[in-house]
């Protein structure tokens, strides 16, 4: 089930190029670290990271972290990710095959999340 956040940082990245996803992680991690909720969303391309150990091994390099590591503090932290469910369609990845902790949402819960948020980061 979504939760409203405070910030959300939506990324689209593909697989061979994760330095969006990486920036919109840090930038998630950063916000959670002020006390602030943050959502990270995964849209377009980026919904591929969605499936279970699609972020391992992924790391977009200096002066980021990598990408398991961060995704797992947002977590540990009380952030979220979630992924967009029109973009999991357009991937062919089943709802059922999306990795544990990663939050499906609609697009009207995006537009509601993005709508209810004080600040956002949309890269693509």
């Amino acid at each position: 089930m979504i939760r409203f956040t405070d910030f959300v940082a939506v990324a689209r990245a593909t697989p061979a190029d994760a330095r969006a996803l990486g920036l919109a992680a840090t930038a998630a991690v950063a916000a959670q670290a002020r006390g602030t909720s943050a959502s990270l969303v995964l849209v377009a391309d980026a919904a591929a990271f969605a499936r279970p150990g699609a972020l391992k091994g992924m790391d977009p390099g200096p002066p980021f972290r990598p990408l398991p590591e961060l995704v797992d503090e947002l977590r540990a932290s009380g952030g979220q990710v979630c992924v967009s469910a029109v973009c999991l369609v357009k991937e062919d990845i089943a709802p059922d095959r999306v990795a544990e902790g990663m939050t499906i949402i609609t697009i009207d819960e995006m537009v509601d999340l993005l709508m209810r948020a004080k600040g956002t980061l949309q890269l693509t």
